[in-house]
Formats: structure tokens, C-alpha cells, sequence
């Protein structure tokens, strides 16, 4: 899915926050895929509804474990890694699809300062 990108960060609830929302959408179709991220320790208060409501479908990856459901007519997919937790979700992707962009991400190596 070629891709453009619309970023909107969270309101900071501390000064080192990792909160944010991005939304991928195709250049070249319908697809598209929304992409949250919080502290994995916010995570219940954020997501928690949303991840005890569904059942799940476990997938070991080398990145962690992922988990996938369709709920409804949105594909819906998580996953906890290096303190952060992801929640990606789309109408138009598959569990599948949704599943190999998880596989794929990995944590932002740490910022150095100049």
C-alpha cells in the first residue's frame, strides 16, 4: 500500500510522552489503516474495552506477540513491545494485512541530543 500520512500527536499528559495517533491512507485506493500508540502502562486505561471485548487470534512474531480480530467490519490488531503498546485498526485491511504491518514495526531507537 503506497502511502500518505497525517500525524496527530496527543495531548501531552507529561513532558516524555510517547502517546500518538497515525492515520496511513493509499495514494492509489480506499486503504486505509489507523495506528495508536501509548505507554504500555496506559495501555489498560486507554484500551482495555477494547481489548477485553474481542477474541483474539495470537500470532508469534520476532517483534512479540500480535494479536489479531475482525470485529465487525473493522480488522483490528495489537501488540506490546520495548514499553509501548500498538493498536492498529482498519475497515478496509484484513486481519492478515493488518498483522504484516505489526510484524513490521519496531522501536524508534533513542533520541540523541546535538
Amino acid at each position: 500500500m503506497a502511502a500518505t500520512s497525517r500525524v496527530h500527536r496527543a495531548i501531552a499528559t507529561s513532558p516524555v510522552t510517547s502517546d500518538g495517533f497515525f492515520e496511513y491512507r493509499s495514494s492509489a485506493g480506499p486503504e486505509t489503516v489507523h495506528i495508536s500508540q501509548s505507554s504500555a502502562s496506559d495501555a489498560g486505561l486507554v484500551f482495555g474495552e477494547l481489548v477485553g471485548a474481542a477474541n483474539w487470534d495470537e500470532t508469534i512474531a520476532d517483534n512479540g506477540v500480535i494479536y489479531v480480530t475482525q470485529a465487525g467490519h473493522q480488522a483490528q490488531a495489537y501488540l506490546e513491545q520495548a514499553g509501548t503498546f500498538v493498536f492498529l485498526m482498519s475497515e478496509t485491511l484484513t486481519t492478515q494485512q493488518l498483522k504484516s504491518i505489526a510484524v513490521g514495526l519496531a522501536p524508534m531507537p533513542p533520541l540523541t541530543e546535538a
